[in-house]
């Protein structure tokens, strides 16, 4: 049990270090090119770094009721893998994201219109109340972003667990000696 307690308190842990990441990696591809920080740079970090705060209670949701749930179910069928539990990580964040934001359930009425930056590209997500292909990708996108949290949790749960946890006692063939 303490196996567990750790591994998921690190698969928490590690989600701010996901949602980070993104933009630590913008901010060294900008100052590897010769970009200049300014106040407003440290602000929006500071920003990040108190979103930071939410990205581990929602993790924290998500590993009590999805991650411990699968990962005991997964052992007690005998189907614990790498491959078994990456994929039920991945999937335990990105299905109730993508249920939750899916487009069509969204009500926009006729006439009503919204836009974003595209990867430096103002587009229209919704046009007309209907949602355009940047709108769908960035549907497909968020739900990707949320299974790639749920694969780190799981990836890094896994890692713990396997570090810490004590072989189960079985019984030979002969069922008299135990062996670990």
């Amino acid at each position: 049990m303490k196996a567990i307690i750790a591994a998921s308190i690190a698969a928490v842990l590690v989600q701010p270090v996901v949602f980070a990441f993104p933009a630590a990696v913008s901010i060294v591809i900008g100052l590897l090119e010769g970009a200049i920080t300014t106040a407003r740079d440290l602000r929006g970090l500071w920003s990040l770094a108190s979103l930071s705060v939410y990205v581990l209670v929602v993790a924290a949701i998500f590993v009590a009721f999805l991650g411990i749930p699968l990962f005991l179910g997964l052992r007690r069928f005998n189907k614990l893998s790498w491959r078994s539990l990456l994929s039920a990580g991945f999937l335990a964040a990105a299905v109730p994201y993508a249920i939750i934001a899916f487009p069509l359930w969204q009500d926009y009425s006729s006439g009503s219109s919204f836009g974003g930056n595209w990867y430096g590209k103002d587009v229209e997500f919704i046009a007309n109340g209907v949602y355009t292909i940047y709108g769908w990708l960035s549907y497909v996108e968020g739900t990707i972003g949320f299974g790639i949290h749920g694969l780190a949790g799981a990836a890094v749960f896994y890692l713990v667990w396997l570090r810490l946890h004590e072989p189960q006692k079985t019984l030979p063939a002969d069922g008299l000696t135990p062996r670990r």
